[in-house]
């Protein structure tokens, strides 16, 4: 019988052995040659949250935020992107009609993405390091207006770990409705600063009774047998949390494992 996983049974390396998710489209890589740059934080194999992290005092947000820059937008010389929509394998940079423009999973190079984004707002996010521990591996966030890209370095004791959609080499987080004029969304529309009400009443809304995992509408199964012999079956999804008091969603989390125990 298939039962829901926890996090003990996800297997340490899942890219490109039983339990890997097939992706349902082709998923185009521009920018190609950017640099390398270091990144994030964990939601692997201890689906774990990213952890919150705050830019330095002395770091402030670009003055020229609330106007985008001339050429911002566009991508690579495609269409212009209006919106960055976060879904469950991979992040989708659309235009105004609602087509995919460009389309990078989290298994990418997270330095693509990271160009892509500083392209496509026009302004450069604050990088922070932040160090790791047995639950999530060193990280780097990047920090532009209402959007987080977290890159996870799996280096030290994290180097034997295979990247995968449980271990992505990177996570993304929205914080607000818009980054300096571009969208930031979900597949449902659903955007941070909406009333948490709103989130409640989605149809098709799952809610993870153990508050591990925030709830969800956006998921795709990842399905394998664990070291044990036993199949399991991991929500891998697109998660909102509230505000303290519950009244707005504080944030849109992706990819995020929906385990029923916490790490």
């Amino acid at each position: 019988m298939t039962r829901r996983a926890s996090p003990r049974d996800i297997p340490p390396t899942l890219g490109g052995g039983p339990g890997r998710i097939d992706r349902r489209r082709a998923v185009r890589v521009a920018m190609a040659g950017a640099v390398l740059v270091p990144v994030a934080a964990l939601l692997g194999a201890c689906a774990a949250t990213p952890p919150e992290a705050t830019a330095p005092p002395s770091a402030t947000a670009d003055p020229a935020a609330s106007t985008p820059p001339a050429g911002a937008g566009e991508v690579d010389g495609e269409a212009t992107v209006t919106t960055i929509v976060a879904r469950p394998e991979a992040v989708e940079l659309r235009d105004a009609a609602g087509a995919v423009v460009e389309e990078y999973a989290y298994l990418d190079d997270p330095a693509e993405v990271v160009s892509a984004f500083t392209e496509l707002v026009g302004t450069t996010p604050i990088a922070e390091d932040h160090e790791g521990s047995s639950h999530f591996p060193p990280n780097t966030s990047y920090r532009w207006e209402g959007l987080v890209l977290w890159e996870q370095r799996h280096v030290d004791r994290w180097e034997p770990v295979e990247y995968s959609i449980t271990n992505p080499r990177f996570l993304i987080e929205f914080t607000s409705p818009s980054a300096v004029g571009v969208e930031l969304t979900t597949e449902q529309g659903i955007q941070a600063g909406d009333p948490w009400s709103d989130v409640l009443e989605e149809p098709g809304l799952v809610t993870n009774p153990t508050g591990c995992s925030g709830p969800y509408v956006d998921f795709v199964e990842l399905t394998g047998v664990n070291v044990d012999g036993g199949a399991y079956s991991i929500p891998i999804v697109v998660d909102f949390r509230p505000t303290a008091d519950e009244a707005l969603v504080a944030r849109v989390g992706a990819p995020v494992p929906s385990t029923e125990e916490c790490a």
